[in-house]
């Protein structure tokens, strides 16, 4: 298994580590950058997925960010002088000693811990040692793969390499860190390397792993990417042609896993906050977490391989909207008769399907509501209704799994059960808009039969509520996948037509009420 980097975004790493392992995705090798680095010594050294949870959520990251002297006392100024004496910001003593603490409770100092070496293994492979921590050698512009470069690359044995340094070296993000330095014994020593954050030569090294596997399709990996897809640089100067050199030089390599059969592979977190949000609350913490077990979720539930890129919006099909053709079409057909019947029938009639279409309708809204008791204090279903886009829609549906993991079959049921909701109201208002005519055209020459086209208006209003519980219903597991969902806004849609008409037709029935009661 593979980790990509990424600074707080290891909440949403830990969180997707939880979700494979509970359905069998037990990693025996684990490979990681940066924060992925992190997640993978813990796990590696032996705490389990649910243990690092509670040791990321539990911590505040901002007070872990040890500024050099420099920086504390004399900002900005502070930093520019720290970047040229200390070439770094933050220290990283407090990271150090975090990730020197944590892995000492497991017995684990350096890459020979009998836990992390698999001696079934060539010394020489990769997969002789269990963890392997992916940082960039500054000194000679090349990547530094830990313990397997340790000779070549350190002149140094894995028992002479410190976990939790090689850990900090691979968090070392330039100008923020202070970069670590150690000894070269190698060959070709150049007295001391400077090792920085390993996201520049790859933040995301997929194929580590992939070198005699019998099949690459045995190493799994977890990366995050914007929840609409990579953001254009718009360069205008030195500062942001420097902002787009170091997203080309960290992501260029990366951005193929969208483009090559390695996506199969791949656990894609979707999420907008930044890798440097140091400051988030408990709450987002959470919801960062739960992004990443949705995003397990959703790779479990991927099943083949992404025709396009994840980012690509694919265009809708018609066959695509209606997958639950027969449901809607029983819907309408049913309050289609039914409406139209109503004017066949006797005024004496329409009053008692106007009154038994009401108590079905009441009787059924409170049968919806009961699903949803397990998930009060969350989102309605009204506001996944209007959530309009895929960001909103899919916070809505990580709290509800927050709430309760079988969130999908409470939500499915309160939609299905609304499909006789839909019948219900159809009838209610098709019995209530010929009554209005009645009474309308009594006393207006022009409202002569302006009930039919009423009818007709509340039939348009039920076929548009069909049409947005399927869009809601396509949103929930296993359906979701990567990527934009056209479903939000098209459930948005339907909702404001369906309000719009209802709207419309109960304002034709309270003014054929209020002639009649009038006179």
């Amino acid at each position: 298994m593979v980790l990509q980097g990424g600074g707080v975004l290891m909440l949403g790493l830990a969180g997707a580590l939880v979700e494979l392992e509970r359905v069998g995705y037990t990693p025996r090798y684990m490979a990681g950058t940066s924060a992925g680095s992190i997640v993978s010594a813990l796990r590696m050294a032996g705490y389990t997925p649910k243990e690092i949870e509670e040791e990321l959520m539990k911590r505040d990251f901002l007070e872990h960010l040890d500024f050099t002297w420099l920086a504390r006392i004399l900002p900005p100024i502070g930093l520019l002088l720290s970047l040229q004496f200390y070439r770094g910001a933050v220290r990283g003593d407090a990271f150090l000693e975090l990730v020197r603490e944590l892995l000492s409770r497991k017995h684990i100092s350096s890459f020979d811990s009998p836990s992390l070496v698999d001696s079934s293994q060539p010394v020489d492979d990769v997969k002789h040692s269990r963890l392997e921590v992916v940082t960039t050698d500054l000194t000679r512009a090349k990547e530094l793969v830990l313990p397997y470069d340790c000779k070549r690359g350190l002149g140094q044995n894995p028992g002479d390499v410190e976990v939790a340094l090689a850990v900090r070296m691979s968090m070392s993000v330039p100008f923020a860190f202070v970069p670590v330095e150690t000894a070269d014994r190698s060959p070709s020593a150049v007295g001391r390397i400077v090792c920085v954050d390993g996201g520049i030569v790859s933040s995301f090294p997929l194929d580590i792993f992939d070198s005699g596997s019998p099949s690459p399709h045995d190493t799994v990996g977890i990366m995050h990417l914007p929840t609409r897809g990579p953001r254009p640089f718009r360069v205008t100067g030195i500062l942001s042609a420097t902002q787009a050199l170091w997203a080309a030089a960290c992501n260029a390599r990366d951005d193929r896993v969208l483009e090559e059969d390695k996506y199969v592979r791949t656990v894609i977190i979707r999420t907008d906050v930044s890798s440097n949000a140091f400051w988030l609350s408990q709450q987002q913490k959470e919801q960062l977490f739960d992004q990443g077990v949705l995003a397990a979720r959703n790779f479990r539930n991927r099943g083949t391989p992404a025709i396009s890129a994840p980012g690509a919006l694919a265009p809708a099909r018609f066959t695509d909207l209606l997958p639950h053709r027969a449901a809607i079409a029983l819907s309408v057909l049913l309050a289609l008769g039914i409406g139209l019947g109503l004017g066949r029938v006797a005024e004496q009639t329409q009053w008692q399907i106007l009154w038994w279409s009401l108590t079905a309708w009441l009787t059924l809204l409170v049968l919806q509501m009961i699903p949803m008791l397990w998930l009060i204090g969350t989102p309605t279903i009204v506001h996944l209704q209007l959530s309009r886009g895929s960001t909103r829609a899919r916070d809505i549906l990580q709290r509800w799994q927050q709430r309760n993991g079988n969130f999908a079959i409470l939500v499915r049921t309160n939609l299905w059960v609304d499909f006789g909701s839909i019948v219900a109201y159809v009838v209610f208002f098709g019995a209530a808009c010929l009554l209005a005519g009645h009474a309308l055209e009594t006393h207006h020459w022009w409202s002569i039969g302006a009930g039919v086209p009423f009818v007709w208006t509340a039939l348009a209003a039920g076929l548009a509520d069909g049409l947005e519980n399927h869009f809601l219903l396509r949103l929930l597991p296993p359906k979701p996948a990567d990527g934009p969902w056209p479903w939000p806004a098209l459930a948005t849609y339907a909702a404001s037509f369906k309000f719009q008409w209802l709207g419309v037709v109960a304002l034709y029935c309270l003014y054929g009420l209020a002639t009649a009661v009038v006179g």
